[in-house]
């Protein structure tokens, strides 16, 4: 039997069974749509978290209140929630740490708001920009580097100055073609002025990162209008790899004095690191492809049955 006749009882056939080969058609598509897509949604995923985490640095730590958020959990069982870091403790945690460990970098920061919006010159963003409260460690230790102008001054930080420093979408949006350091710009209804420019980072799962970013002095943060209580990010740095897990102990030991945990008792903080987050996500991901692994096998046997008959 020639090829062309081979086509041609093919082509017999499909249309004698037109309805068992659009059905086995449409399961193969469908499987392998699923496939792609989880396939595709892992790897944003890996890209997304991987991006947040590696804000954390090599060789850097965060810490937060134990069950704060409701997210801890362990054998099923909801952990233990504790207050929230207050301003007070991550100031005494910087200065107790950074006396302790001179090589410690350590930085405060409180997200003020994520859903702002900000007008200049008769020009506004959209309502999504993310205004971050920060102190004089908080560039160095999330990474980011400035092309315009330069970070806050002591005294702006003391004083809590209206300063800030804005994302490179930010500057597009506000003060296209020209330097917006020294111009001014209204948020959270206060003036601001200008004073440094982020580099351009991107954007990645619907995050702007610096992109979106107006960064303000810790103090003047603890000033702007918001809706209740700021929550403290304390994260903790350091240029030597082989010290990471030294200090970890050492800031364990100076946050629980902090926090006032009674000797016996379970630590009211969790120390996340760069590398627990970075396995705790290639865990989620394994389970992810064995999903997609079962959707494949599934689609086939189902392909496969439907040709048999």
């Amino acid at each position: 039997m020639s090829l062309l006749e081979n086509i041609r009882e093919a082509l017999r056939s499909i249309k004698g069974n037109l309805l068992r080969t659009i059905l086995t058609a449409l399961i193969v598509s469908i499987g392998l749509m699923a496939l792609v897509g989880i396939l595709t949604a892992i790897d944003a995923m890996r890209s997304s978290l991987g991006d947040t985490f590696a804000s954390l640095g090599a060789n850097a730590f965060e810490m937060k209140a134990r069950g704060y958020n409701n997210r801890s959990r362990r054998g099923g069982v909801q952990d233990k929630q504790y207050p929230a870091i207050t301003f007070l403790q991550a100031s005494l945690y910087k200065k107790e740490m950074t006396q302790r460990e001179p090589a410690a970098i350590v930085g405060v920061s409180a997200r003020i708001s994520g859903a702002t919006e900000a007008k200049a010159a008769g020009q506004k963003t959209n309502p999504n920009m993310e205004v971050v409260a920060g102190d004089e460690n908080y560039v160095r230790i999330q990474s980011y580097a400035l092309t315009q102008g330069r970070t806050f001054s002591p005294a702006e930080l003391q004083n809590g100055a209206n300063v800030v420093v804005i994302g490179e979408e930010i500057k597009d949006k506000l003060f296209p073609n020209r330097n917006p350091v020294g111009q001014y710009l209204y948020a959270l209804g206060r003036r601001f002025q200008v004073v440094g420019l982020f580099e351009k980072k991107g954007s990645n799962a619907g995050g702007g990162g610096a992109d979106r970013l107006l960064l303000v002095p810790l103090e003047t943060g603890n000033q702007l209008p918001r809706q209740g209580a700021l929550t403290y990010d304390v994260k903790t740095a350091t240029t030597n790899a082989q010290g990471l897990h030294y200090l970890q102990d050492q800031a364990t030991g100076v946050m629980r004095a902090v926090r006032h945990d009674r000797l016996g008792q379970e630590d009211s903080f969790e120390v996340e690191s760069s590398d627990s987050a970075s396995k705790t996500l290639d865990e989620l991901a394994g389970k992810m492809q064995m999903g997609g692994g079962l959707v494949a096998f599934i689609t086939l046997l189902g392909a496969s049955i439907a040709l048999m008959n």
